[in-house]
């Protein structure tokens, strides 16, 4: 959280940079300036690979999705922050994603 939170500023700001420029809005992309909010509204997740693992699963079952986009590199994360948090999310995250597949064939 502490990483997101110190990156997504700088996100925000690269992304909103032309609308603020010209008065205005994106039509769709309504995106909160801090992070604590987006993860509050679901728009992101970040957190230990129990926290991310827990909310994953929630949010593919309740949605009845079978398949999960990621990001992890924005606003000035460094590749080796961006590498760490891969690295966690393959360790942690994908022996577990194979699992549910295999038990749902």
């Amino acid at each position: 959280m502490a990483l997101s939170r110190r990156a997504w500023p700088v996100f925000y700001r690269s992304f909103m940079k032309l609308w603020k420029l010209h008065g205005t809005q994106p039509r769709y992309a309504r995106i909160p300036e801090d992070f604590d909010t987006l993860v509050d509204n679901g728009g992101a997740i970040a957190g230990s690979p129990a926290t991310i693992r827990e909310r994953v699963r929630r949010m593919t079952e309740e949605a009845g999705a079978n398949y999960f986009i990621s990001q992890f590199s924005f606003g000035d994360l460094s590749q080796e922050e961006v590498l760490h948090s891969i690295s966690l999310f393959a360790r942690e995250m994908i022996p577990g994603a194979h699992e549910r597949v295999a038990r749902a064939v």
